[in-house]
């Protein structure tokens, strides 16, 4: 009876979890895409360039990746609990003050600072907890949650555009800092794998030490030891699983390219829109379009991962083709509907790359580099996120045009196809890497 009950609170609390990280990933996508609302009113306010602006933009979403190292380390002394509740405070607290007290560049930046570092506190400990209580069908879990990133693609800038119109900028703002801490919430909401058989487990320890005799404990005890050391010396040999597993550092670079087209594509997207003559609301409609169509891309590779159907072609090759002529085709025409169809289609692309390489990698990873293979690819897609920033930003003052930089993408996309080539050609490696590491961790 106690057992039964114990499965059943421990089954509602991977649901728990699931929901929690997929409602995180929606408010972290929705964010950057509301970014894209306010660029302009922002660049003028402060009275700066787009390239400051777009990098200010580029460091609240890469903070989010590139504090995962740091994030890591937090984690052995806090919980992941504890962490996702202060970042998304920090969230909150980021807008708020970017609503109230900005008034200069370099508060713009202070505030984007902060709610960067928000949602890098909240970012790791969520997809490790998922995969803690997902092992086996993590990919199909992630895939699910990763749906939620163009649902708030498709609805936050929508309620950005609202929040401005009605009660301007600055209060709305302030009221969007108010929603944001709703991600206080899903750090609540993170539990630990098997949270109620800790009192059962504590209970039973003074009588199983009893049984084991003394010598045998303390050979068991030292033997912990000795394997602790070694795992925090092969931790200490970073990036060392890049070198092991050889379609990981392949997808790393897919990785890095296709984060900087998403952010340079989700940040402009709205002004691009302006650009070709559309006025301000049915710009932000595009956004809405490219959602739907991410939401839609995510869904198939949940479907893809659920019959095996995961691989370079239908998660590379095929979307990276679409993606690359849809956004040449955005900066040729200027009719509403075949924009937004175009959008549709850019979002369904990228939604199947970001959701397929993403939900990919932790299948070629093996137990041993896992954490170290995660941080690294947390890492990538904030340097992708900085770099699409700042070098769209840029990009845009020196030739004055979104344009240009929908036509640098479209480029990108067609440049990185022989990495998915070299993908479909490359075996997996992470079996004969099992093979390595394992006798290293069991010698005496």
């Amino acid at each position: 009876m106690q057992f039964t009950e114990r499965l059943k609170d421990e089954t509602m609390d991977r649901w728990i979890v699931l929901v929690t990280c997929s409602v995180r990933v929606a408010f972290f996508s929705g964010c950057l895409k509301s970014n894209g609302v306010i660029l302009d009113d922002v660049v003028n306010t402060l009275q700066t360039t787009y390239g400051l602006v777009a990098w200010g933009f580029a460091i609240q979403s890469g903070l989010a990746y590139m504090f995962s190292p740091v994030t890591r380390l937090l984690m052995n002394i806090f919980s992941a609990r504890q962490l996702g509740v202060t970042g998304g405070a920090l969230i909150g607290i980021g807008y708020i003050y970017l609503g109230l007290r900005v008034t200069s560049v370099w508060q713009f930046f202070l505030s984007e600072l902060v709610i960067g570092t928000g949602f890098g506190l909240s970012s790791l400990p969520g997809y490790i907890t998922l995969h803690s209580h997902f092992p086996a069908n993590f990919p199909v879990m992630f895939s699910f949650t990763c749906l939620f990133d163009y649902v708030g693609v498709a609805v936050f800038p929508l309620i950005m555009q609202q929040l401005k119109a009605t009660y301007g900028l600055e209060l709305g703002l302030l009221l969007f800092g108010a929603i944001a801490w709703n991600t206080i919430v899903c750090g609540v909401c993170l539990r630990k794998v098997g949270r109620m058989g800790c009192a059962l487990t504590k209970r039973n320890t003074s009588n199983e030490k009893r049984d084991i005799p003394e010598m045998e404990l303390k050979h068991i005890v030292s033997e912990t030891r000795n394997i602790r050391k070694r795992q925090i010396n092969n931790r200490m040999r970073l990036c060392s699983s890049l070198f092991y597993h050889k379609t990981f550092a392949l997808l790393i670079g897919l990785e890095l390219t296709s984060y900087y087209i998403f952010f340079s594509w989700a940040l402009f997207l709205v002004s691009l829109g302006k650009t070709m003559g559309l006025s301000e609301g049915e710009a932000v409609f595009l956004s809405t379009a490219g959602g739907i169509g991410g939401l839609v891309g995510k869904l198939c590779v949940v479907f893809m991962f659920k019959y095996d159907k995961v691989n370079a072609y239908t998660c590379c090759l095929i979307p990276l083709v679409t993606n690359g002529l849809s956004m040449i085709g955005c900066t040729l025409v200027h009719n509403v509907y075949v924009l937004s169809t175009l959008a549709f289609f850019s979002g369904l692309s990228q939604g199947v790359i970001s959701s397929g390489v993403s939900g990919t990698i932790p299948t070629t990873i093996c137990s041993h580099h896992f954490s170290e293979a995660i941080s690294i690819s947390y890492f990538v897609d904030g340097v992708a996120m900085q770099l699409g920033g700042l070098f769209s930003g840029f990009l845009h003052d020196i030739l004055g045009s979104t344009i240009h930089i929908y036509r640098v993408d479209a480029a990108l996309c067609f440049l990185i196809l022989p990495l998915a080539v070299l993908w479909a050609c490359t075996d997996d490696s992470v079996h004969q890497c099992q093979l390595e590491v394992t006798p290293r961790m069991s010698d005496p």
